[in-house]
């Protein structure tokens, strides 16, 4: 039974801190799809735009047009420009995104680790101590959740080209 529940708790950890990825929709033109770009991006100060040739950059105030792409370089505080046509993805964390999914993954497992502990006592009042438990198991999944979810962020993965 242990083994399962951790089994069950790994799983649900791995799947704190997923991408989500956009891309453009099929009826979506060009510059419907680098407007809604440049809303989700928008006060983002750590952006990773990555070329097709492979050239990665660490950026922040994002402006793409269907022609150029231009950005602040974080390390330098250059305004760089690029051909949209060169820019493969634009990348970056959501942390408050991962906070609450590892917060929400980890009560759930949490309490179920908790509701395990109360299992025997179904039809009748559970001991004030299995109760107990089933608030601390929680508390604990929250807790190393949330943890979790801060150190692996979720992210937005934005495909360009």
């Amino acid at each position: 039974m242990k083994k399962i529940l951790l089994s069950v708790f790994v799983i649900s950890l791995s799947i704190c801190g997923c991408t989500h990825t956009v891309t453009r929709y099929s009826g979506e033109n060009e510059i419907e799809f680098y407007s809604r770009v440049e809303k989700i991006s928008k006060g983002q100060n750590d952006l990773l735009i990555e070329t097709i040739n492979k050239e990665k950059y660490k950026g922040r105030e994002l402006k793409i047009d269907v022609d150029t792409t231009s950005f602040t370089d974080n390390s330098t505080n250059l305004i760089i420009i690029k051909k949209t046509q060169n820019i493969s993805t634009i990348t970056f964390p959501q942390m408050s995104k991962g906070a609450f999914d590892g917060f929400l993954f980890g009560s759930l497992i949490g309490g179920g680790i908790g509701l395990v502990g109360q299992l025997k006592d179904i039809g009748g009042s559970a001991p004030q101590g299995d109760v107990y438990f089933l608030l601390y198991s929680t508390l604990a999944g929250a807790a190393a959740g949330t943890i979790y979810g801060l150190i692996n962020p979720s992210s937005i993965i934005i495909k360009i080209n």
